[in-house]
């Protein structure tokens, strides 16, 4: 029997043609400077993926980390001290700067906190709230929110929340609005939830859960829903029961509705969406119970059946962990390991399902951040120590370190001799699928271009919408402006599949390229054969070739450029 652990209180363009590559039934669709400290726990990781950067200025547990759009990082509040008593609550921010490793003090914040939520707005400003404050015996939970505006690195109080909480979660909602959703109050789960508006700075109720709970996850679909799962309910501590349940908020009409039960109940576990629009969850732990089972369970969520599925076990179990996302489909996880430090990383691979150890140079308990960075990198900072007093670190280290990860993704070409249609895609489980036969008559045309890895200064995201308004047939439509996208998803016979399939730039309205970039044509087959369909192409004499077949050229300028690819 495994010894019982306290549990810590981390705490442009009208729309030309509302239509793009089509297929048949068979057609791939998913509905100061800072020194550099020494810990005495750090060890150099055997694994060469990782390595050590400048450390915090202020050692840190239970803080939150936010990617600006300058690249930097920005780590707000948390405790120092012992991470699992009432140590003391932290109100100074830090600011990580990439290009040289180093950590520089920012403005702080105006109440210290800890176990809060941070948000980027679509404005460029950080939304803090909620969280808890420690005194001599106690934590006082907050209501109270706050804006960091990178640009003064000042803090300025914006509007409360209409609860206290801590341990919440947080949603940037695609009409740039923030879902609050759960978490603690001063003695009692939550079960509601509350909507942020930066355009006033105001909050309102939306909605309530189907049960409260706290240490869940929420996580938004391609679709624009929030998939909250897992949990403790009906805390406090002594009464709280750890559950499996699954429900869904709906934007539009700010409702929640039951989805499928995960297989396994699951708190403090982690909750990722997968480039093919699947949520991977991965481990979690009762924290009322003993640690049970030797190995995590991780388990998918499909959008389209709204089912879970299991896939393969972690090396050991987990809780309080971070899970990220890289370039090339793999999640990362870090830390939770309960003391096993030969354990405390691991990688999920979705293609087959399984989990393979990534040793760290310091193992951490809970209580860190981990920020996937515009270089490809992912920059785990803080946390706990892994010893019989989780102790706030000051360390920080880099995944990828020693390799360079992919600037760029490709996007394939395919062609349905049957429709004379043509469909490109850069999701792996799509393009492995095609290859197979799995989606029948489609081939690889050979041709090709490349979009952005990851989002940059000179990208913007494109959407990616699904119709089956052609039966037989059905059809894909792709933008990389938002005037089209909106058009698009005012109309009902299309469904949204996802706001940022890809990044990728866009030409003046010239039509004229940056230095370096390839321009992308567009050209529509204007409903040749019954069913619209785009056909996307760097190439001009397959532009020449298909404009002499009727295709009508979409885009700006002269030539109709509709994007700009990365060499």
């Amino acid at each position: 029997m495994k010894t019982r652990r306290a549990i810590p209180r981390w705490g442009l363009i009208p729309l030309l043609a509302a239509f793009a590559v089509a297929a048949g039934t068979g057609e791939p669709g998913y509905c100061a400077a800072v020194s550099f400290h020494s810990e005495a726990v750090k060890v150099s990781s055997s694994d060469q993926n990782w390595g050590f950067t400048g450390d915090l200025n202020v050692a840190r547990c239970g803080h939150t980390a936010t990617l600006l759009p300058s690249g930097k990082v920005l780590v707000v509040g948390g405790t120092t001290g012992q991470c699992s008593t009432y140590s003391k609550t932290l109100d100074s921010a830090e600011l990580y700067d990439p290009v040289t490793g180093l950590w520089t003090f920012t403005g702080s914040l105006n109440q210290p906190r800890t176990n809060h939520t941070a948000t980027l707005l679509a404005s460029g400003l950080v939304l803090v709230v909620g969280g808890e404050v420690a005194s001599a015996t106690s934590f006082v939970t907050l209501s109270t929110g706050e804006l960091y505006d990178p640009d003064s690195g000042a803090w300025s109080s914006t509007g409360g929340m209409l609860n206290q909480r801590a341990y919440h979660t947080a949603t940037l909602l695609q009409d740039g609005t923030v879902l609050v959703a759960g978490g603690v109050g001063n003695s009692s789960a939550l079960g509601t939830a509350e909507l942020y508006d930066p355009s006033t700075g105001t909050w309102g109720l939306t909605g309530a859960l189907n049960a409260g709970r706290v240490w869940h996850t929420a996580t938004q679909l391609q679709n624009g829903k929030v998939l909250v799962a897992g949990g403790v309910l009906d805390f406090p501590v002594k009464t709280g029961r750890v559950k499996g349940s699954a429900e869904l908020y709906d934007p539009v009409s700010r409702a929640w509705t039951i989805t499928g039960d995960l297989n396994n109940d699951r708190s403090s576990h982690t909750a990722t969406r997968l480039p093919d629009g699947r949520v991977l969850v991965a481990s979690g732990d009762n924290p009322y119970d003993d640690y049970g089972e030797s190995n995590g369970t991780a388990e998918i969520y499909d959008p389209g059946t709204a089912t879970w599925s299991t896939t393969g076990n972690l090396s050991v179990i987990r809780d309080g962990h971070t899970a990220t996302l890289l370039p090339n489909g793999n999640v990362l996880v870090n830390g939770g390991a309960h003391f096993s430090s030969a354990n405390a990383a691991e990688l999920y691979d979705p293609v087959s399902g399984s989990w393979s150890p990534t040793p760290v140079g310091i193992p951490r308990f809970f209580g860190h951040t981990a920020t996937f960075l515009a270089n490809g990198k992912v920059l785990i900072a803080g946390g706990a120590s892994e010893t019989s007093l989780p102790t706030a670190l000051h360390s920080a280290e880099l995944y990828g370190d020693r390799i360079p990860f992919a600037t760029t993704v490709t996007l394939i070409e395919y062609f349905h001799a049957g429709f004379g249609h043509y469909f490109i895609t850069s999701v792996p489980d799509e393009i492995r699928k095609l290859d197979n036969g799995v989606f029948d008559g489609w081939a690889r045309t050979g041709l090709r271009f490349n979009a952005y890895a990851v989002p940059n200064v000179n990208s913007v995201p494109v959407c990616r919408f699904f119709s089956v308004a052609f039966a037989p047939k059905s059809s894909h439509f792709y933008s990389p402006f938002e005037t089209e996208c909106a058009i698009t998803g005012a109309d009902s016979s299309w469904m949204l599949e996802s706001r940022d399939a890809f990044e990728i730039a866009i030409p003046t309205p010239a039509g004229s390229c940056a230095a370096g970039l390839i321009p992308v044509y567009r050209l529509f087959n204007n409903g040749q054969g019954g069913a619209p369909n785009h056909r996307y192409t760097t190439d001009l004499a397959v532009r020449a070739q298909m404009l002499a077949q009727g295709w009508v050229p979409e885009g700006l300028g002269p030539d109709a450029v509709e994007m700009c690819s990365p060499p």
